[in-house]
């Protein structure tokens, strides 16, 4: 299966709508024809970080970032830490990393964290006033709850 990248069809008046770099689409092609067309111009480029607005953040999803474990932990060490690099709160949890990359962005995609890229590293903070206005008290629950954490 080969990739290739093709620009949108112009319109009809010959000129390409939008912007150029945002309209690439991937064919992928095999020797039995098209198999499939994804136009990728929708969904965020790889410094672009899904994370919700104040106001989009769900208790639900809050629960289910809080249900395991590990990610309290991370939590926690937030709480004490402040802002931090991922790689720095990492240090000390026996998880490997790439299922570290899992748990920061189920905690940033659930709205319980904030994730920022400067260059090549990512500096993670908890969303505490966020949290606050949208839930009062949840927060300081959930940290009281961690202190038998390690």
């Amino acid at each position: 299966m080969h990739d290739a990248l093709f620009p949108l069809p112009r319109g009809r008046d010959g000129v390409e709508s939008g912007n150029v770099a945002n309209m690439l689409m991937i064919v992928h092609a095999s020797t039995r024809g098209l198999l499939s067309v994804h136009d990728f111009a929708d969904r965020p480029t790889m410094r672009e970080l899904t994370q919700p607005a104040a106001e989009e953040i769900k208790i639900a999803e809050i629960f289910h970032a809080l249900a395991d474990p590990v990610r309290l932990q991370i939590v926690a060490q937030l709480a004490d830490k402040g802002r931090d690099s991922c790689s720095a709160v990492g240090e000390n949890i026996d998880v490997h990393r790439t299922t570290m990359s899992h748990h920061y962005r189920v905690l940033r995609e659930s709205g319980v964290t904030w994730t920022e890229v400067e260059g090549r590293t990512r500096f993670v903070s908890l969303r505490r006033d966020d949290l606050n206005a949208r839930f009062p008290g949840l927060l300081d629950a959930v940290l009281a709850s961690c202190t038998d954490l390690g």
